[in-house]
């Protein structure tokens, strides 16, 4: 699978173009690394999680397995250095590195990544999860362009993200979905979304990282080439 590219719009063409949305191609090419992170930490937790139930010798509770999946990304994301924040009830605050976790009541985790805020949380039939607690109907309802809350030194417009990870009928790891959500409340159909797309496994978005450096040193010795039959 091939995500093109495509150009950030700024904050002075979104003020004179109040029809920008949110796109899935741009956004996903700006949080790449942090997806392919939170890929590998899922194909490590998941089976963990089916593991803990297993040595028990009972089956998968459907309302304690999300939570131990959780608990096992926390867990390998830490392990890499991730920071975690404990303290739910704290306000947020900014990151001292690129990227920051905290833990959410609803089986999922919070965090920034180069000033976007996400969180990562089980789909629901591949959609987002109905937004039930005050603090999710407020992250989801962002009517753009978002020109609040935005740093002075800011150039372009960071929306709310949603990382939601999906398993199969076996409750083996299935895929990841990118989502931008626009509205949500108490029902199904009050949910809405800028955007929810699957995203490709980490091995082949780390291929498609190493052939664009690839590409880019075969560039960059053409280059050096010319230069020196010029010289010459």
């Amino acid at each position: 699978m091939r995500i093109g590219e495509s150009k950030q719009l700024t904050l002075d063409q979104i003020i004179t173009n109040q029809s920008y949305t949110p796109s899935f191609v741009d956004i996903f090419s700006k949080v790449k690394p942090l997806l392919i992170m939170v890929n590998q930490s899922l194909e490590g937790a998941i089976p963990s999680a089916k593991e803990f139930f297993e040595t028990q010798s009972k089956s998968i509770d459907r309302y304690l397995f999300p939570n131990l999946v959780r608990f096992y990304v926390k867990s390998h994301l830490e392990t890499a250095g991730v920071s975690t924040q404990m303290d739910e009830d704290e306000e947020e605050e900014e990151p001292e590195a690129s990227y920051q976790f905290e833990r959410l009541v609803n089986n999922g985790l919070s965090g920034t990544y180069k000033g976007f805020r996400f969180r990562i949380l089980k789909a629901d039939k591949g959609e987002l999860p109905i937004p039930f607690s005050g603090a999710k109907k407020r992250y989801y309802n962002q009517q753009l362009p978002l020109l609040l809350d935005m740093p002075l030194d800011s150039e372009v417009v960071r929306p709310n993200l949603v990382i939601l990870w999906e398993v199969n009928t076996k409750y083996n790891f299935h895929q990841l979905r990118l989502a931008c959500p626009k509205s949500g409340d108490k029902t199904r159909d009050s949910v809405e979304a800028y955007f929810n797309e699957p995203i490709p496994h980490a091995a082949e978005l780390v291929k498609a990282k190493i052939s664009k450096a690839a590409e880019e040193d075969v560039d960059l010795n053409i280059i050096e080439i010319r230069s020196e039959v010029r010289n010459k």
